[in-house]
Parts: C-alpha cells; sequence; structure tokens
C-alpha cells in the first residue's frame, strides 16, 4: 500500500511540473481580437449585401441580378461569406417567387380580358 501511495505522489508530482512548464503559447492581445472583431463585422456585412441581392432576385427577378462568386483575387472575407450562402441561391432562375408572381398575374389578366365588361 506504501508502494502505491509514493506511485501516486510521484505521479502528481510528474502533472505539477507539466502544468507549470512553459508552453509557449501565448494568449492574443487586444490587438488581434480588435482585428477579429472587425473582420466579424465585415464578414457579416458581405454576407447580408450577398443576401440581399438573392432576395432581390427571388422577388425580382428581370430587376435583380444574382451576387456573383467573388473574383479569385477578392479578400477572403469575401470568399468565406460567398461559402455561407451559396448554398442559398436558386439552382435555376425560373425557380422564384418573382417568376411564379408574373405568370400569376399574366394569367389572371387573360382571364380578365375574356369576362364582359359592364356599362
Amino acid at each position: 500500500m506504501l508502494n502505491t501511495l509514493n506511485e501516486l505522489q510521484n505521479t502528481v508530482e510528474g502533472y505539477e511540473k507539466l502544468v507549470k512548464k512553459e508552453t509557449g503559447i501565448k494568449a492574443p492581445t487586444w490587438m488581434h481580437w480588435e482585428q477579429d472583431a472587425k473582420d466579424l463585422n465585415n464578414l457579416g456585412q458581405q454576407g447580408l449585401n450577398m443576401a440581399s441581392k438573392i432576395v432581390n432576385h427571388v422577388i425580382m427577378p428581370d430587376l435583380h441580378a444574382l451576387p456573383a462568386e467573388p473574383a479569385e483575387n477578392a479578400s477572403d472575407i469575401e470568399k468565406l461569406a460567398w461559402e455561407l450562402i451559396e448554398d442559398a441561391i436558386p439552382k435555376r432562375p425560373e425557380e422564384t417567387w418573382g417568376k411564379t408572381a408574373q405568370e400569376q398575374l399574366k394569367a389572371f389578366t387573360g382571364v380578365l380580358k375574356l369576362l364582359p365588361t359592364t356599362q
């Protein structure tokens, strides 16, 4: 039993040495945190702009284009925003609410033309 307690004491001492040992890991400075906050804000803004373009295109497809994939030399933030929003882009242009509404309006207009006018 004494032997087991000695082994346990040695193990605890070993862990204490490891915990106190310098790892070389340093906490980020405030400058890094501030830059991260700016980058996240910029990412949110880029994503919002792209999402707005998608919504406008879905409602008014003939007036608003879908967002384009960022150029090769675009910032990492633009590329990341694109990756996050890319799946929300309609796969086929005719699959939009705006096109459906236009077709319904055309159909109803045709029906109205067939109705007699009252005097």
